[in-house]
C-alpha cells in the first residue's frame, strides 16, 4: 500500500473523530442581536418605571406588570430601565455560522495534522536509519 494512501485514510477517519473527540459538536455558540422594543413594551416598562420612581423603589410593581423578569425586582428595573433608555435589548441565539465554522476548523486541523505526521514520520525513520548505520559502521572500523 502506497503511504499516501494510509495517510489519506487515517486523516480522513481523525477527521470525522475530531468534533466528537474535541467535543465541539456540542458546543453552543451564541450572536447577540439586537431587538427594538414594540411599542406595548415601551407603554409597560415606562408605566413600571414610573411607578418605581425610576428604579429607587423596585417592589412596587405592581401584579399584573409582573413577568418572568421579576425575580429580582431590582434587576429587573434596571434592565427596563436601561432597555427604555436604549429602545430595545440585546438577545443571544444560536449562531448556526459558528457553529459550522468551529467544526470545521476542528477537523480541517485534525485531516491537516494526521496527514502530515503520517507522510513524516516514516520519512524520519528511514534518514534516521541510514543514520544509524552509518553511525555503526564507523564504530565497528
Amino acid at each position: 500500500m502506497k503511504q499516501w494512501k494510509l495517510a489519506l485514510s487515517l486523516a480522513m477517519v481523525a477527521a470525522v473523530a475530531a468534533p466528537f473527540v474535541t467535543r465541539t459538536f456540542r458546543a453552543d455558540p451564541r450572536t447577540a442581536i439586537w431587538v427594538p422594543l414594540t411599542p406595548e413594551q415601551k407603554i409597560q416598562f415606562a408605566r413600571i418605571v414610573e411607578q418605581t420612581n425610576n428604579c429607587r423603589a423596585p417592589n412596587l410593581i405592581e401584579e399584573k406588570d409582573k413577568d418572568i423578569f421579576d425575580v429580582d425586582p431590582e434587576l429587573s428595573c434596571a434592565y427596563r430601565l436601561n432597555a427604555l433608555k436604549e429602545g430595545g435589548v440585546r438577545e443571544f441565539r444560536f449562531s448556526t455560522s459558528e457553529y459550522l465554522a468551529m467544526n470545521s476548523v476542528v477537523t480541517l486541523g485534525a485531516f491537516v495534522v494526521v496527514f502530515g505526521l503520517v507522510m513524516v514520520i516514516p520519512a524520519v525513520f528511514r534518514a534516521g536509519r541510514k543514520v544509524g548505520q552509518r553511525y555503526w559502521h564507523w564504530l565497528n572500523t
